[in-house]
């Protein structure tokens, strides 16, 4: 008697005297500029406007105790013209109605996806396994003004109060951007230095990337992804050429393309000033070793050198690896880091532990990273991986 009780104050019924479940509205927050904090603050790197602005977005809402991987949501909601449903401050907003007697609900976001096949119907293992092969190829491309970057989240466990009040006072929920993206900085010790870089390749870039990354509960909503999620059939086939600047700058006294005791939004603002630099260009995730950035230069003369770094650290959706290079005494000194990619006015932050390898050469070829020697002062070469 009394289940009977529960299940029809669940309900009501409607003019034709249909049972109808009661509904409830919430708000979703999802701020294009993360704005939650860490225990540091110093590791991020500014996004251009293009990079953070919703275009179109896709919303499934899951009851949480439903966890079959044939569920289908709740509630759906996809959002031609998302820009109308963004604030000045770029956060986007959406309310949706979800039945009342679902406590904790799972969010599966997509903004700005290429990804097909997808509506109200699908199942969270449709959703899980969902892969993008369209992107952008760097930041000055049109398709990058036009339809923006994928961003994407899962967040499970999501208590449903925190999502029904005024949208101020509600949770937010930080999306991530689906790609990572790479550029490179030169520069010269002196004016009378002969250098030039003729040619710039990534090698072994992966031909797609998964539209979501790892779920995270509700809890750890803040956490960052710190592995890539390579989608299942994935080749590391791709070729992506780098223009390279057309003349290399001259190194201030004193000066160093090595990031010293600064923050990396500092970091990358001093490398724009006092280095030729190119454009940031888009890859899709990869694991460690799966990617090697080729760099053809010359110093002097007309022969050709090749020296390659192997981004030995995998890539990482919203990362930027920024790659240096220096020339002196007739040697191009390499290095690289990876940083999170964030906007401008963001507070998140990363722990790093840098790993520094070092060796001699008396050529101006890279070595093999095999025979690296750690720790060796009088390296013409350093590489270090934050």
């Amino acid at each position: 008697m009394l289940l009977l009780v529960a299940l029809l104050s669940a309900c009501r019924e409607d003019d034709t005297g249909t049972l109808q479940t009661k509904m409830r509205t919430i708000s979703l927050n999802f701020p294009a500029i993360q704005p939650y904090t860490a225990s540091r603050a110093e590791n991020d790197v500014p996004a251009i406007a293009d990079e953070s602005t919703f275009h179109t977005a896709d919303i499934w809402v899951f009851n949480s105790n439903n966890t079959a991987e044939d569920a289908t949501a709740v509630a759906y909601k996809h959002i031609e013209d998302a820009e109308r449903y963004t604030t000045a401050g770029g956060e986007l907003r959406i309310e949706l109605t979800i039945p009342e007697e679902i406590a904790t609900v799972d969010i599966y976001v997509i903004t700005n996806s290429s990804a097909t096949g997808l509506d109200a119907n699908s199942t969270r293992s449709a959703l899980q396994s969902t892969t993008f092969s369209n992107k952008p190829n760097n930041e000055t491309s049109s398709e990058l003004t036009n339809n923006g970057l994928l961003m994407s989240r899962i967040i499970t466990g999501i208590p449903v109060a925190n999502l029904s009040g005024s949208y101020d006072a509600n949770t937010q929920l930080p999306l991530e951007r689906g790609v990572a993206k790479i550029a490179c900085f030169f520069a010269k010790e002196s004016e009378s230095t002969q250098a030039e870089i003729t040619g710039i390749t990534v090698s072994g870039a992966t031909d797609m990337g998964s539209v979501f990354p790892a779920a995270v509960t509700f809890e750890n909503k803040d956490t960052r992804p710190s592995a890539a999620n390579v989608p299942e059939g994935a080749t590391n086939t791709e070729t992506v050429p780098i223009t390279p600047p057309s003349a290399i700058q001259v190194l201030a006294e004193d000066a160093t393309l090595a990031r010293g005791d600064e923050d990396a939004q500092a970091y990358v603002t001093r490398l724009n000033k006092i280095a030729s630099f190119t454009n940031d260009y888009y890859l899709y995730e990869a694991d460690a070793n799966d990617m090697t950035v080729s760099i053809n230069y010359t110093l002097g003369t007309s022969e050709v050198k090749t020296t390659e770094l192997t981004l030995d650290e995998a890539v990482i959706r919203n990362h930027y690896v920024v790659i240096t290079g220096t020339v002196k005494g007739g040697i191009l000194e390499l290095e690289y880091l990876a940083l999170q990619w964030e906007n401008v006015s963001s507070a998140i932050g990363w722990d790093a532990t840098p790993t520094v390898a070092a060796w001699n050469s008396d050529d101006y070829d890279a070595p093999n990273l095999t025979d690296a020697t750690v720790g060796d002062e009088e390296a013409a070469y350093c590489y270090v991986v934050y």
